[in-house]
């Protein structure tokens, strides 16, 4: 027999981790009334891809359990490789796919761990993250100057948003990445 757990009954949260995707590696933290995913400006998590809705998929909090619905999306939400009907209940290790998105299910406390390098709340500003610097295989000399470059390149994205209201796509803020990051790549060999 499963046992239901109750989130709020120990206060423990859920987050969604973008497991693929343009956004991979984003981490967002439900929040206990309607977090909405979509490709909307306006929504909690949004995913740019032109197969997700504006308003695809809802996660609602319900007496401490969190509940997922799709919103008539065209192409559909998928829970756990089943495509969703109705409401479900969401639990640790779920997995959601949105157009080419798949979300993670994980506790706030495991998502902190695994954090790479920049915790958001659900938001409508910028996403922006960079992979763990081991994947990276950044040696450990240039562990500083890469630190360096991925806060000015996490700043110049802010700026971007909040003081020109410019709202850089996944696609731009990934050439960007890319290109900062063989500009570290040629600096390091210089060295």
């Amino acid at each position: 027999m499963e046992t239901q757990q109750n989130y709020s009954d120990f206060g423990a949260q859920l987050t969604l981790k973008v497991d693929s995707g343009l956004s991979l590696g984003s981490i967002f933290k439900l929040r206990s009334n309607r977090n909405i995913i979509g490709r909307s400006v306006d929504v909690d998590i949004p995913v740019d891809d032109g197969r997700v809705s504006r308003l695809h998929t809802a996660i609602v909090e319900d007496q401490g359990n969190f509940l997922i619905s799709d919103l008539g999306s065209t192409n559909g939400t998928y829970l756990n490789g089943i495509f969703l009907k109705g409401v479900e209940r969401l639990k640790v290790g779920d997995q959601i796919r949105v157009g080419a998105t798949v979300f993670l299910v994980e506790s706030l406390e495991n998502s902190k761990l695994s954090a790479s390098r920049i915790w958001r709340e659900p938001t409508r500003n910028l996403k922006f993250s960079m992979k763990p610097v081991s994947k990276l295989q950044v040696e450990e000399k240039h562990q500083e100057k890469f630190d360096e470059m991925t806060e000015k390149l996490a700043a110049f994205l802010f700026l971007l948003e909040s003081q020109l209201r410019v709202r850089p796509s996944p696609q731009v803020i990934l050439l960007i990445t890319s290109i900062s990051l063989i500009l570290l790549a040629i600096f390091a060999r210089l060295l």
